[in-house]
């Protein structure tokens, strides 16, 4: 019985060994794989998936030999030599306060004389003057200024919060609340708000042209048909339309989609419709009280492009989607959309016999 439980007990061993070995060859090649990369965002999202998987490996194997399993640490309080020199971090000011008072000051040299000072703010963005006793001053910003030909006193920290709202969905009020909770001011005031949304919006418009301009081009390369004299080529598409809502019949918007049959297949080119504008509802308010004002802000509007761009049914955006976008993909693409492959819906089909794009 003896020799039977310490033979058990080394094989337990010899499991748990193999198993640890494995694991660190995972994160080594993980290590390894990350030191091509950029960012330091890029190195942290890739080290984390590299180590899920090992998490993942290791898991499975525990479950079907033994309890013996080597423990992981979590993975913010390992040490990965990342360099954090461009980490965003939420300090108090009172702590930074607090460690600059642990350093002497460079004109009288004496330690613990400062007080700070925020001699301006805007939005995220804090410039903190520090002041000995004997009136030494040094500031520091807690952000860098954007580069950028149009912009004019933007800075990189207020940039990220705004693109964090887009991404996440929740604008400006939703990133208020969110800072407020983390007892940080708002960010910046609506109207220059706008300014840093209109960039962003500019940037994903270069970003989307590219990547519809690359789509196209390997398309024509896949097309079993050459081009045209006019350079125009034959493809064939994939068509599908989605709503925002789940009940696509009462959708105040929608998005239609054009897609390359190539390998990968590629989005090509979108449309996106809608019944309802934020801007023109909340105009209705001041109609009755102020005509000439609505008369003169509602030109301002409609010039400057009104959402609404859609007066059919929810369920027709599709079709009406998909007919926009055949109708440019010669002056868009040099393509031509011949062939589609689609979910079997009439409209389509029928919107586009009648426009004969």
């Amino acid at each position: 019985m003896g020799k039977k439980y310490i033979s058990k007990r080394l094989q337990n061993r010899n499991l748990g060994f193999q198993r640890f070995i494995s694991t660190n060859s995972i994160n080594n090649t993980a290590q390894t794989s990350i030191e091509h990369l950029t960012t330091t965002t890029e190195k942290k999202l890739r080290l984390s998936r590299a180590q899920l998987r090992a998490r993942s490996i290791s898991t499975t194997q525990s479950t079907t030999e033994d309890e013996y399993e080597p423990t992981f640490v979590d993975d913010e309080s390992e040490s990965h030599d990342i360099p954090y020199n461009s980490v965003n971090i939420i300090v108090n000011i009172g702590m930074i306060l607090n460690l600059v008072n642990k350093f002497r000051c460079a004109s009288c040299n004496r330690v613990g004389e400062m007080s700070e000072k925020v001699t301006q703010r805007r939005g995220l963005l804090y410039h903190i003057t520090f002041s000995c006793t004997c009136s030494f001053e040094t500031s520091f910003t807690n952000s860098t200024e954007l580069v950028h030909s149009s912009t004019s006193r933007m800075d990189e920290l207020n940039m990220m919060a705004c693109v964090a709202a887009n991404v996440a969905g929740i604008k400006r009020t939703g990133m208020t609340t969110i800072l407020g909770i983390l007892n940080i001011l708002p960010p910046v005031q609506i109207e220059n708000w706008n300014k840093y949304q209109k960039i962003y919006s500019n940037a994903l418009d270069v970003v989307k042209d590219e990547s519809h301009g690359r789509a196209a081009e390997e398309a024509a390369e896949q097309s079993s048909e050459a081009a045209d004299h006019e350079g125009v080529t034959n493809i064939k598409v994939s068509i599908d339309g989605t709503w925002l809502t789940r009940r696509g019949h009462s959708s105040l918007h929608g998005v239609a989609t054009v897609c390359s049959t190539a390998d990968p297949p590629k989005v090509l080119d979108f449309e996106c419709l809608s019944r309802h504008c934020t801007t023109c509802s909340g105009l209705l308010a001041i109609r009755e009280h102020n005509p000439e004002m609505y008369q003169r802000f509602s030109a301002e509007h409609i010039e400057s492009g009104c959402e609404e761009n859609h007066s059919g049914s929810s369920s027709g955006m599709e079709a009406a989607g998909v007919v926009k976008v055949f109708c440019r993909s010669e002056v868009k693409h040099l393509l031509r959309y011949t062939t589609y492959i689609g979910d079997g819906d009439a409209n389509n089909e029928l919107a586009l016999l009648d426009a004969q794009p």
